[in-house]
């Protein structure tokens, strides 16, 4: 007898949910909810009062995360390396020291890994260097094509 009086409760239930899901007026359609969230999280754009302001005779950076810019391969004559430039500036309080790797992808498989680690830079202070990438497996990019510069990884280390 318990056992029939739960059945007959789950079906009341659940014909009561029907009846509650039928006639419940249908939602108002909203934004999308992705969008409200990436609206409500955008961060805030203002530059930190500490980073060096962006030289506006140079040109627009390829990638930049976290304040490292890099600028666009440029080709080595006579290799299968691109020269690419980066500058690492420090946004914060404190003295510290940073670690960025980039990859560039190209074409036919062209994988190139360059690491950057610098020494201590002070709050307000950019170091800039230019460097050679090249792919270890001796894949070439075509003449007049550049690789896709992705900056993946900025690590801070407080000295």
């Amino acid at each position: 007898m318990l056992k029939s009086l739960s059945q007959t409760a789950l079906t009341v239930t659940a014909c009561a949910l029907a009846l509650t899901a039928c006639t419940s007026p249908p939602a108002k359609p909203e934004a999308h909810p992705a969008a409200t969230a990436t609206e409500a999280a955008a961060p805030d754009s203002r530059p930190s009062p500490h980073c060096p302001p962006k030289n506006p005779k140079a040109p627009a950076p390829v990638a930049e995360k976290d304040g490292v810019r890099v600028a666009a391969p440029v080709r080595q004559k006579d290799t299968n390396g691109f020269l690419v430039g980066v500058d690492v500036p420090n946004c914060g309080q404190k003295p510290a020291r940073y670690e960025v790797n980039v990859r560039l992808i190209g074409p036919r498989g062209y994988l190139a890994f360059l690491q950057v680690k610098t020494d201590t830079v002070l709050p307000g202070q950019t170091i800039s260097g230019v460097y050679t990438a090249r792919d270890q497996g001796g894949t070439n990019v075509e003449e007049g094509k550049t690789p896709h510069v992705v900056i993946y990884n900025v690590i801070t280390e407080k000295p």
